[in-house]
């Protein structure tokens, strides 16, 4: 997905906790030593390229008219309680989330704004089944605000609303996963476009944590890089790649990349390769396409998935982090939601280490 004018944010803290009744036992400890990760862009449920396509400012409105639609179609709510049940049945310790979004619709006649929030709606739908997950570090990518058309009054004239659209990257830690110095930023380069006059400019960024794991201190990365402009996205891998140059303890990078896995369009998934990190479902299903991309934006249309681009990367001697499974979750028909709706448009991935 797109995303327009970004707002950085800089984290730091630590935080710790235990999960279910009072124990001294960690999450890690009861899963005998295996460390689980998922990766999960779960889509801010519509196409914003019509937005994008805009040619005069009057078109604006109207493209985004039709991506609220599309968004409220895309339900949410619902979806939140299908990525909360594939939560609840693989347990990851370390969760890496893309386009957390935040909607604000501001009414013309004023009042209250109408709030879709899809951190707060996962959350919900998590401590729903029982989870217990706590946000560890949330990183702002883009905060973009548009007039929208919402009719016409008396004497024809457009009535346009308010709407905010705040998109994030989120890091979800497992409750007695002991986790330090969460941290994340927007990368330096980004992508400026040209808006029905005006401008935007996409930006994207990254989230991490170190976890305390069986097998020592765990870097733990989620990011989401630019999916258009193939010199963009390479200045911000080489920039993440850079930054994890200076990491000192074992590194699980993940994320929805935008660089097909067979490096059909652009030279990251290579780049990232030759710095020294493998990439866990070809290590563990060398013959399996392991596709996650994509669904249509209308998440009611089925369509087969296509290409690799949401990956588990992991820099570790294969004795300090054995890989041990990698499985995909969102991808088959049985994960829609009753109304037959998809989790997202991406399939997520989710990987164990440790000895078996």
């Amino acid at each position: 997905m797109k995303k327009l004018l970004i707002v950085g944010a800089f984290a730091v803290g630590c935080g710790s906790a235990s999960e279910g009744i009072a124990t001294t036992e960690t999450a890690l400890e009861r899963d005998h030593g295996a460390l689980t990760v998922m990766t999960r862009n779960v889509y801010l449920g519509a196409d914003v390229d019509p937005i994008l396509a805009a040619s005069t400012p009057e078109e604006v409105p109207v493209a985004v008219a039709a991506a609220w639609a599309q968004l409220e179609a895309n339900d949410f709510p619902a979806r939140a309680k299908a990525l909360a049940k594939e939560i609840a049945t693989k347990r990851p310790h370390l969760v890496g989330l893309q386009e957390v979004a935040l909607f604000r619709r501001f009414s013309a006649s004023g009042g209250a704004p109408l709030v879709i929030d899809f951190l707060e709606l996962l959350k919900a739908s998590l401590a729903a089944r029982g989870l217990a997950y706590e946000v560890a570090v949330v990183q702002t990518d883009s905060d973009v605000s548009m007039p929208m058309l919402a009719g016409f009054d008396a004497d024809g004239a457009p009535i346009l609303d308010g709407v905010q659209m705040i998109d994030r990257e989120v890091v979800l830690v497992r409750k007695g996963v002991s986790f330090s110095q969460p941290k994340a930023a927007r990368y330096a380069v980004g992508l400026p476009v040209s808006l029905a006059g005006g401008s935007v400019e996409i930006v994207r960024g990254w989230a991490s944590v170190v976890a305390q794991t069986e097998h020592g201190p765990v870097r733990f990365v989620t990011t989401h890089l630019e999916d258009h402009v193939a010199e963009v996205q390479l200045a911000q891998g080489a920039e993440l790649l850079a930054l994890l140059g200076e990491e000192k303890v074992p590194v699980v990078l993940v994320g929805d990349f935008n660089s097909p896995a067979d490096g059909s369009q652009t030279a990251t998934y290579a780049t990232i390769a030759a710095a020294g990190f493998r990439d866990a479902w070809s290590a563990i299903h060398p013959k399996s396409p392991g596709f996650t991309c994509c669904q249509a934006a209308d998440l009611h249309t089925t369509q087969p998935f296509y290409e690799r681009l949401d990956l588990v990367f992991v820099r570790a001697p294969k004795r300090a982090l054995p890989l041990r499974s990698a499985s995909l979750v969102g991808n088959q028909l049985l994960d829609r939601t009753a109304s037959g709706l998809w989790p997202s448009d991406h399939a997520g991935v989710v990987v164990t280490f440790g000895d078996d």
